[in-house]
């Protein structure tokens, strides 16, 4: 499964940064599409004052310990 990932941080507090995640993805196809079509359009408007630094999609090797 792929964890979608977003780093932000302040534009005007240099040590103010925040990492946004989620939700799950059987794709890392959908989970870029998913951080791009909806997880940054929301998180600019809801954090205008923060700068997009990093976007991720991280894999997690579960599909044996949680049955998916």
């Amino acid at each position: 499964m792929w964890t979608p990932l977003v780093l932000m941080c302040s534009m005007y507090v240099i040590t103010d940064c925040k990492t946004y995640g989620g939700p799950v993805f059987k794709e890392e196809a959908a989970c870029f599409a998913g951080i791009k079509n909806v997880g940054l359009p929301y998180l600019v408007q809801e954090f205008p004052s923060h700068k997009v630094i990093d976007i991720k999609c991280v894999y997690w090797d579960v599909e044996d310990k949680v049955g998916i």
